[in-house]
């Protein structure tokens, strides 16, 4: 063999390898089979390529791509599921929020029916609300504790302001008084 044919087969092979590890690193897995699914979406903001799909919160498959539609306003996502999961008639898949840094995640939610999906079929689409309609009870209890917070901490001050003004007109009184005693006792 030539060397420059030995060289020529590295970077054939190292190419491959390159391409199949980025692939791998994405969240491809070559080895398992899949169904691909597809949900359509209104809006899918910090839904991204290779992000994941839980079923009872494991994952069971990744997001494989987005396809826009301009006449109706919609993207179509793609889902890679594992082929083992079975995923019946009337499943719905959620858009949800995957940590606090905005990333989202598909959330597959079984449906009653017996009859299961095929390959190429399309789930009924939900999506949850954005990171910040989480924290609203959280949001509703701290401004009461607040509210309240602020109504104690105003009955303390105004009792406080009424002490001090107390104590500086008897200081005042007193001095006073003092001041015309001295008065008296030097004339």
């Amino acid at each position: 063999m030539s060397k420059e044919f030995k060289i020529g087969l590295i970077t054939i092979v190292a190419g491959a390898l390159l391409y199949y590890g980025f692939n791998f690193l994405r969240g491809s897995d070559l080895l398992s089979p899949t169904i691909r699914y597809f949900v359509v979406y209104p809006n899918v903001s910090g839904l991204n390529v290779s992000n994941p799909v839980y079923l009872k919160g494991l994952p069971v498959g990744r997001v494989s791509g987005f396809s826009l539609v301009q006449e109706q306003n919609e993207i179509i996502v793609s889902l890679d599921v594992d082929r083992e999961v079975k995923i019946n008639n009337g499943t719905s898949a959620h858009l949800a929020n995957d940590g606090l840094l905005g990333t989202k995640a598909i959330v597959l939610v079984l449906g009653d029916a017996q009859e299961l999906l095929n390959s190429g079929d399309t789930l009924k689409s939900e999506t949850d609300g954005d990171i910040f309609s989480q924290f609203e009870p959280v949001a509703d209890n701290i401004n009461t504790t607040i509210t309240k917070l602020n109504t104690v901490l105003d009955q303390l001050i105004a009792t406080d302001i009424k002490g001090i003004v107390d104590t500086l007109k008897y200081s005042i009184g007193t001095l006073t008084y003092k001041a015309n005693r001295l008065d008296l006792d030097s004339v």
